[in-house]
């Protein structure tokens, strides 16, 4: 069985499947959907929990999306879907400096280089006030949930996403690897010296 899903307007989506009693069973745990006699569809809030639990109730069955769906919504986006893991991370003028410098290096104009830098901070602010232990995943649910009950626009959510993404690969995970290669280097010296006194021990041992 499968299962095709366009947008119907700026806050519901069509779902389509062919009938079958177990699916109609499914769908009807999505909070908010309707059936929609005279189109013979079914409409689902567009919001990232119906989405998640569209994806969850269905595991194992092949779901089609619109193509202009896809590309204006990141929670359809495999790339950018919350399976990233995009981390919890810290946010400063120093780490603020080194993400405007990425963002220019690849040509972003500077409305967007400040738009990215607003979500980025927004979000670490969300973060904070949090702090509940959530797991990355969790969190950027919980975010984009927060977003949406706000009455922000899914594109607005979408430049959310694709900034905390931008981040998190470009930047955030760069600083780690730097860290880690600096900590390693650190201990490679530490061994080396450890070595060096070991054998002039050994030497001037009789």
């Amino acid at each position: 069985m499968s299962i095709w899903v366009s947008r119907n307007d700026e806050g519901s989506l069509y779902v389509r499947f062919k009938y079958d009693e177990q699916m109609v069973m499914k769908i009807r745990e999505i909070s908010g959907r309707k059936w929609v006699s005279d189109k013979k569809v079914w409409m689902i809030p567009f919001t990232s929990e119906s989405i998640q639990q569209l994806y969850t109730l269905f595991e194992g069955t092949e779901i089609h999306v619109d193509s202009m769906l896809m590309k204006e919504c990141s929670l359809f986006n495999n790339e950018v879907h919350i399976q990233d893991h995009i981390p919890i991370y810290s946010w400063n003028e120093s780490i603020k400096r080194s993400f405007v410098h990425t963002l220019q290096l690849r040509g972003y104009s500077k409305k967007t280089i400040k738009a990215y830098c607003n979500q980025v901070h927004r979000f670490h602010a969300y973060v904070q006030q949090q702090n509940n232990g959530m797991d990355h995943e969790k969190m950027i649910q919980s975010y984009s949930l927060h977003l949406l009950h706000r009455k922000c626009s899914h594109s607005y959510v979408n430049q959310a996403l694709s900034a905390l993404k931008f981040y998190a690969q470009k930047v955030y995970y760069c600083m780690r690897k730097q860290s880690l290669m600096f900590a390693i280097e650190r201990k490679e010296v530490a061994e080396c010296v450890i070595d060096e006194r070991s054998d002039v021990d050994l030497k001037s041992t009789p």
